[in-house]
């Protein structure tokens, strides 16, 4: 009962290049977040500009507790939280300042992909929403195999890492690659 009422970490997703308004609205309705910001030099044809830009684009970070969360779908450039099998992704708050000691100092940031070559994933949505199976590098793409057990056949295609969600359940071991709708 005591986790409902203490605000804990959660990452919402934005719509495009709405990080700051959502920042800024929940801020506003007297909720903390935090928007990881960080600087980059833009290359134009006629100039280079240095820029500061979101360290993960359409991601903000909350904090929040479990009562106050529904109320955070009022802000329409809200799209959803960041969630794991149905449930929202907590972030420990040693992650937060841990971004928040790098960007606090003068390096250069990069983000990279999370999901790894051999990580069981489940498409969360699209035109395959559902699907799992494993994620592979071919051609220097990730691609998502999918096995049919009853063929001993598997197939794979390119898929965005934008779409894809770390299956987590113990219920499935890595060599089972299936079919899931």
């Amino acid at each position: 009962m005591e986790k409902m009422f203490d605000p804990q970490w959660y990452v919402v997703y934005t719509m495009p290049k709405s990080e700051k308004k959502v920042a800024e609205s929940i801020n506003g309705m007297g909720i903390e977040s935090y928007l990881p910001m960080h600087k980059v030099i833009r290359q134009w044809s006629d100039r280079k500009k240095k820029l500061e830009v979101p360290l993960f684009p359409s991601y903000v970070f909350v904090k929040v507790n479990e009562t106050k969360r529904v109320s955070l779908f009022s802000i329409k450039e809200l799209i959803k939280f960041v969630s794991i099998e149905k449930k929202p992704v907590v972030v420990r708050e040693k992650e937060i300042m841990n971004i928040k000691k790098v960007l606090s100092e003068d390096v250069q940031v990069a983000t990279e992909e999370y999901f790894q070559e051999g990580m069981r994933v489940r498409i969360g949505y699209g035109q395959f929403v559902g699907m799992e199976g494993v994620i592979v590098k071919k051609n220097n793409s990730t691609r998502l195999v999918v096995k049919i057990d009853g063929l001993m056949k598997a197939f794979s295609f390119n898929i965005a890492s934008h779409v894809v969600e770390a299956v987590t359940s113990l219920q499935s071991s890595p060599e089972e690659l299936e079919w899931k709708n």
